[in-house]
């Protein structure tokens, strides 16, 4: 259904007639509530929302089995809309504004990252479908990458990522001394976390002569290790928390 501001249809009363509705699209400027939808019985598998004229709130959504989901600048409930639907397969976010965090679940679809050329916080988290972060050398922007718990096979050069000044990898049992090259070749980064993973002291010997690296913590799993590391990283701070991080940078953290 599509239409424009102060369409007829807007109330979308009509669609009382239609509980077992599988597939809905909707291109109405004017829509301003989705209380409709807490009448659907469940059934909803695909849902496309585009651009609205008043926030709507996401997750007000009760679909818990959506297998497709576009949304266009729509940002309020998100989040909970996710993680209510981890059956999730493709998932295309239009015109998204700063951040954008995926928490677990699986998206199959990740092409549609690549469009967030205005992305600066990118969070993925316990997702599966992203072993290959293709996609990253499209985000020109991106100020901040978090990737938490994912099964990566590669991670690119981020060389041309002259704004990304952050990178965390948390609990990523598949990194690689290669991965570590590829953030040492960000030349801006000033703050770097890494937390799990089978590396030696030595993997991150390339790090030693970055020009902006401030601040690091990387936790290699042993007091021995870790001692080893810090003598070849002297005089690094401490990186700031998530929370300090996002506040000094303007980035609003909803994950």
């Amino acid at each position: 259904m599509y239409g424009a501001a102060g369409s007829a249809l807007e109330d979308l009363d009509f669609l009382r007639w239609f509980p077992s509705l599988t597939r809905l699209s909707i291109d109405l400027p004017g829509l301003g509530d989705l209380g409709f939808l807490e009448k659907f019985s469940g059934n909803l598998e695909y849902l496309n929302i585009d651009r609205t004229v008043t926030r709507i709130d996401l997750a007000r959504i009760p679909a818990r089995g959506l297998r497709g989901l576009r949304l266009v600048n729509h940002e309020r409930g998100l989040q909970s809309l996710l993680q209510a639907n981890q059956s999730l397969r493709s998932l295309a976010l239009w015109k998204y504004r700063a951040a954008l965090a995926l928490t677990l679940g699986s998206v199959r679809d990740r092409s549609a990252l690549g469009d967030f050329e205005r992305l600066r916080l990118l969070v993925l988290r316990g997702v599966r479908g992203f072993e290959e972060l293709d996609f990253l050398p499209r985000l020109k922007v991106l100020e901040w990458l978090w990737v938490e718990t994912v099964k990566l096979h590669t991670l690119p050069s981020l060389r041309k990522h002259r704004s990304l000044v952050r990178v965390d990898l948390d609990g990523i049992r598949t990194l690689r001394p290669d991965m570590i090259v590829a953030v040492s070749e960000a030349p801006n980064l000033t703050e770097l976390v890494v937390n799990g993973g089978r590396l030696t002291p030595a993997d991150f010997g390339i790090l030693t002569g970055h020009p902006t690296l401030l601040a690091t913590r990387i936790s290699l799993g042993s007091l021995r290790r870790n001692d080893e590391l810090a003598r070849l990283l002297p005089n690094q701070q401490q990186p700031r928390t998530h929370s300090d991080f996002a506040r000094s940078s303007g980035i609003e953290l909803a994950i």
